[in-house]
């Protein structure tokens, strides 16, 4: 996300600064995990396959250990929801050249500036979600399948 932002500024020279990081430490359960799911499963080897899925069930039973009476569905939500892993840093850059300001009320911004930091960290994360789908779509070739909205079919 930070890439597509790295040269997006106000003309007062306001830009944003994302940080996508994982809340636990690196070598943890969670990190691996981040790392077996980046790798397609066509080509992901099978002994990374079992890691993963010893991985996962592994939270899962640390969750129904700690809630036995919260039901499945809600032990499979907990371990498995990817966003309580991670942390969102965003950060004002500027005006001045290496000026780096958390998002705060004393960040004195324009009620625009505001606006547009604001704006530009969804957009940031709309193009990373996006630039994922066509990475996603340009790995899987003639094999994906394509569905059409009823509009873009002929008649």
């Amino acid at each position: 996300m930070d890439r597509s932002l790295r040269d997006i500024r106000t003309s007062h020279g306001i830009g944003v600064r994302l940080r996508w990081e994982l809340v636990e430490p690196r070598k943890s359960a969670a990190a691996r995990i981040r790392e077996l799911v980046t790798e397609s499963g066509a080509v992901r080897p099978p002994e990374h396959t079992d890691e993963l899925i010893r991985l996962l069930k592994e939270r899962v039973d640390e969750r129904f250990k700690d809630d036995e009476a919260a039901g499945y569905s809600e032990h499979l939500r907990a371990a498995l929801d990817y966003r309580q892993w991670h942390r969102v840093e965003v950060s004002i850059l500027g005006p001045d050249a290496g000026q780096i300001r958390k998002i705060s009320r004393r960040a004195k911004l324009s009620q625009g500036e505001t606006r547009f930091v604001s704006y530009l960290a969804l957009f940031a994360a709309a193009d990373a979600y996006l630039s994922g789908r066509r990475t996603q779509v340009s790995r899987c070739g003639s094999s994906c399948s394509t569905t059409r909205s009823p509009r873009s079919t002929a008649g």
